[in-house]
This record gives structure tokens, C-alpha cells and sequence, in this order.
């Protein structure tokens, strides 16, 4: 395994999913509802019975983009699985209202953290010998993560504002701070299951 080799096989990933990777990217993409519809949703419009149908009608009390989806399926004239059924009178009637947003500024830069996740998951999977990060048993060697950076920015993406003089670390240890962010991020919970 050589450097240039996990550069080669990252930059012919991001050349092959470019305009997908621009779709997910843009702050105005809804990362998570799209997740969940993929999830939760088949090609018919049609909540997959048992856990996902459950698992929306519950989680559609206390948060708005399920909330959302159960009213897309519910408006469409298929027949839905029963625990979704159950609230059609309700969410029609007006009994069973949309939750309000959280606190705190939307979560508009998760496509940017699932496409870093990815590439360097990909990245550590096949060349298992490259670090994920900067460390005192890395020394001298690049990480994963500086090789998607890298690999992303040359293809045109603008992945960190990153400001010469105003930062006294590596702007690859941001893209670290960034995949923790992703992972920790309770609005995230769902893609790790």
C-alpha cells in the first residue's frame, strides 16, 4: 500500500460520484429526511411494515421531519402499514399536530460530513495501514483524513473555509473534528443503526 495509491483510489471515487456528491453536499439538501425515506419508505410510497412503520408513528410525536414523511404517506392514496393507518383521522383532524423544531441553528452541513465519513471509511477499509488522524504514533505518515480533504478540494468541492494565519492546526484536523461531530450528533442517530 503506498500513498499514492490510496490518493489514486479516492480521487476515482470522487470522480465516479461526482454530481451526487454536489447534490449531497449543498447546505439546502434535507440530509436526514432523505436517510430516513430510504430507510422507512420502499419505491411505492409505502411504509415497510413492522419496525420502520412503528418506528415513525413514534418518533413523528416529537419530531417534525418523521412527522413530515408520516403526512406524505398518509396524503398519498396507498394503503400504509397499520400502526401509520391508526393516525390518519388524527393527523387529518388536525389532534395529532407537527412538533416544533428543536433549539439551536439547523444541521445544514451534514451531506459535507457524511460524504468526509464515507470517503474516509472507504479510504481506512481498503488501505488499512493509513491513520484516520493526526497522532503522536503517526508521525510522518498522511492521514485518511488529509487525503479526502485533499482529493475533495481539488475536485472542485469547498469542504472547510479554512483561513491561512487565523488557525494554528492543520486543516485536515478539522475534517476530524468534523466526522466526530457527524458521529456524535444525536440528529444522526438513525444512520449508525
Amino acid at each position: 500500500m503506498s500513498l499514492e495509491e490510496a490518493r489514486s483510489f479516492a480521487e476515482c471515487w470522487v470522480d465516479k460520484h461526482k454530481e451526487r456528491i454536489f447534490e449531497i453536499i449543498d447546505k439546502d439538501f434535507k440530509f436526514r429526511d432523505f436517510f430516513l425515506r430510504d430507510l422507512l419508505v420502499d419505491d411505492n410510497q409505502t411504509a415497510y411494515a413492522g419496525l420502520p412503520a412503528i418506528y415513525l408513528t413514534k418518533c413523528a410525536q416529537r419530531d417534525p421531519t418523521t412527522f413530515d414523511i408520516l403526512v406524505d404517506l398518509l396524503n398519498n392514496t396507498k394503503q400504509q402499514p397499520q400502526p401509520i393507518e391508526a393516525l390518519r383521522e388524527s393527523i387529518r383532524s388536525g389532534a395529532f399536530k407537527r412538533p416544533k423544531l428543536g433549539q439551536g441553528r439547523p444541521y445544514k452541513s451534514a451531506g459535507r460530513d457524511l460524504i468526509l465519513f464515507y470517503l474516509i471509511a472507504i479510504i481506512q477499509a481498503k488501505f488499512g495501514d493509513l491513520p484516520f488522524g493526526a497522532g503522536a504514533d503517526t508521525r510522518n505518515a498522511e492521514p485518511a483524513t488529509k487525503i479526502a480533504l485533499d482529493v475533495l478540494e481539488k475536485a472542485g468541492f469547498s469542504i472547510i473555509d479554512f483561513q491561512p494565519g487565523k488557525y494554528d492546526t492543520p486543516d485536515f484536523r478539522s475534517v476530524e473534528k468534523i466526522v466526530r461531530r457527524f458521529q456524535e450528533n444525536p440528529k444522526n442517530k438513525e444512520f449508525f443503526y
